[in-house]
């Protein structure tokens, strides 16, 4: 360490007066001084640069900072891209034609530019108006591509922001021709899409102008399959909601080409329906057809419904239950039978044996 006078630099926050760094406010035409046993890199003492490609290093540039030429003397100490002084003295504030003839390399207009016809600052490329861009013909800042109108693309035509793919006007896209935000795929309009072509949001899918599906094709949301313009589908070219199968237009359908609800079955035209072909709400009673608004109207006995165990249910048994049972739409005694083991004359015979009196 040794005592010299060198000309640098030195940046800080304008004042009315001068300039701030570090919290420490210095004005021109001052001289400061500190201990010159005591000064450190990064420590101790007045810092400045002597290249003045350096200044922005430590500090964005923007309209609230300011350049100073400055005469470092007493003991200096030389860093990488920075020098630390015991005395330094502020000689002036730089303007911005001073600053464009001492940053620049070739014919640029703003500041510490090593490419060509550049307005703004620290850009490495050409053409560029915005700020840190080692591309071409930028207009935003710190982008890698060329032509980006946003910041931090790292792809080309973006006008959005944190693009490294090409052509997007949204943010965060990883794909191509995106205008909405978080996109890996290409030519979404949405957002965090991951497939290609959808308008909605969250599509992992291709095609789609609904939301978070993972099929193709859909214009409604969550579905899984392909064609669903309802929502919430697995199966494919579905118009209603949570289907299963394919070619439904009603809603929550297992089979295929239905245009009812709840179908298990296929072709049918109608609800609830697990067979094929049917126009109108059916379901199987003892083996044969039995119309879905007959059976709402059925009144079923209770002791069908006591208990698991035939032998206990039938304790309380009565009479009116007995016809009740008799009254279910297509009742078979011997179906009946199969299922409980016990034929009509043992009901009758229970109703007596444990009547209570």
């Amino acid at each position: 360490m040794k005592k010299q006078i060198v000309k640098g630099f030195k940046n800080g926050r304008r004042t009315a007066t001068g300039f701030i760094c570090k919290d420490f406010e210095f004005k021109v035409g001052e001289t400061y001084k500190c201990d010159g046993s005591r000064i450190k890199l990064c420590m101790n003492g007045f810092h400045f640069h002597r290249n003045p490609f350096d200044l922005f290093t430590y500090y964005d540039m923007d309209i609230d900072i300011t350049v100073a030429e400055i005469q470092a003397s007493g003991f200096v100490i030389d860093g990488e891209n920075k020098s630390v002084c015991s005395e330094i003295k502020i000689i002036k504030i730089l303007n911005e034609e001073e600053l464009s003839i001492l940053g620049n390399t070739a014919n640029n207009f703003g500041w510490a530019n090593t490419g060509n016809s550049n307005t703004g600052y620290r850009n490495t490329g050409n053409r560029n108006t915005g700020y840190r861009n080692t591309g071409y013909r930028n207009t935003g800042n710190r982008n890698t591509g060329n032509r980006n109108t946003g910041n931090w693309n790292t792809g080309d035509w973006n006008t959005g922001n944190s693009n490294t793919g090409d052509s997007n006007t949204g943010d965060s896209n990883t794909g191509n021709s995106n205008t909405g935000d978080s996109n890996t795929g290409n030519s979404n309009t949405g957002y965090s899409n991951t497939g290609y072509r959808n308008t909605g949001d969250s599509n992992t899918g291709n095609s789609n102008t609904g939301y978070s599906n993972t099929g193709d094709s859909n214009t409604g949301d969550s579905n899984t399959g392909d064609s669903n313009t309802g929502d919430s589908n697995t199966g494919y070219s579905n118009t209603g909601d949570w289907n299963t199968g394919d070619s439904n237009t009603g809603n929550r359908n297992t089979g295929y080409r239905n245009t009812g609800d709840s179908n298990t079955g296929n072709w049918n035209k109608t609800n609830r329906s697990s067979g094929f072909f049917n126009t109108f709400e059916c379901i199987s009673v003892f083996n044969k057809p039995c119309d879905i608004s007959v059976w709402n109207k059925t009144i079923i006995p209770n002791f069908l419904y006591s208990s698991s165990d035939w032998n206990e249910n039938i304790r309380n048994i009565t009479i009116k239950e007995i016809e009740l049972l008799c009254d279910i739409p297509n009742f078979d005694p011997e179906i009946f039978y199969e299922i409980s083991g016990l034929s009509i004359d043992d009901l009758y015979y229970y109703e007596i044996l444990f009547r209570k009196f």
